[in-house]
């Protein structure tokens, strides 16, 4: 049994009138009576105005009439809202649970809900704890910005490699996807998939657990904790290719690069990410790929959280 959830941020109108075209969709798919579980998880904002409350009530309610499971939490951060889905464990204790970020996946194209059923089908099948969709391009900001982030990406996959298998079951075009991602995959795309009847669940289950109890990891830095403390429990990673939606990317603060490592190394993972952040060949082969100025500046950022 799979179960798809959607991980979804609502802090405007505008996302709200997304929301809405989401919930219509998922509202069609169930109709369609494929077998698998619909979910979704409403990250509300605080600053929310209570007629977009009562929206959402409205949604929902319309949600639950058609059998789909609707969380509402407030929107205290990613990682707790990807524990409190992703990692929820049914009663049988087997099974798929698959979340996909509402901002970047948009499950109403058939390649994407085509892609969801190869990547559980593979995980089934292979039993692979975690499984990852691989973004058919990669859009982290603009400019510098851009670059930096995905090179900071690059030092994820590169904790996680050779573990990713990566696949193109439904044959999107990858030709826009970095070098580098090609290489060593797609380590947070915002799509997961977690095998609950994995023999290393309840290990992950309560790593995980453990570590929300870090502010920064129940907010921000969930994702990349979660995928590569995953890593160190498996051999193999399924991933599959998908097209990702045209998202125009919001402002970000470089320093979260150094908060990031800051974070990581109050954890278990302190060890290995420091020795990746100090491989030096490491470090030349993604000057073959990415501008020798943004390779220093993100490896200097995210040296300096270590210290």
């Amino acid at each position: 049994m799979t179960t798809i959830w959607h991980r979804y941020l609502v802090n405007n109108a505008e996302s709200l009138e997304s929301l809405r075209r989401l919930a219509k969709f998922l509202i069609e798919l169930s109709e369609q009576r494929t077998g698998n579980i619909l979910s979704l998880h409403i990250n509300r904002s605080a600053n929310v105005t209570k007629g977009i409350d009562m929206e959402i009530a409205e949604v929902s309610r319309d949600l639950f009439e058609h059998g789909i499971g609707v969380t509402i939490n407030p929107a205290i951060g990613a990682g707790m809202a990807m524990f409190n889905t992703l990692f929820s464990w049914p009663q049988d204790k087997s099974g798929i649970n698959i979340l996909l970020d509402g901002d970047q996946w948009d499950v109403s194209r058939k390649e994407v809900i085509d892609a969801v059923g190869k990547l559980s089908d593979m995980m089934a099948r292979g039993k692979f704890l975690l499984g990852l969709g691989a973004r058919d391009r990669v859009i982290l900001g603009v400019g510098e910005t851009d670059t930096i982030r995905q090179v900071e990406e690059m030092y994820f996959a590169k904790f996680m490699h050779p573990k990713i298998v990566l696949d193109n079951p439904i044959g999107i075009s990858t030709e826009k996807v970095p070098t580098g991602y090609r290489k060593y995959g797609d380590p947070v795309p915002g799509f997961y998939a977690i095998n609950t009847a994995h023999p290393k669940f309840a290990e992950l289950h309560a790593a995980i657990l453990h570590a929300i109890s870090i502010p920064e990891i129940a907010k921000w830095c969930g994702d990349p904790y979660m995928v590569m403390k995953a890593s160190t429990l498996t051999d193999r990673i399924a991933s599959v290719y998908a097209p990702i939606i045209d998202n125009p990317p919001g402002t970000h603060d470089l320093d979260a690069l150094r908060r990031k490592t800051a974070t990581f190394v109050k954890t278990e993972l302190k060890g290995r990410w420091v020795g990746i952040l100090n491989d030096r060949s490491f470090e030349s082969e993604l000057e073959g790929l990415y501008p020798h100025a943004a390779v220093s500046k993100a490896r200097e950022l995210m040296l300096a959280g270590a210290l």
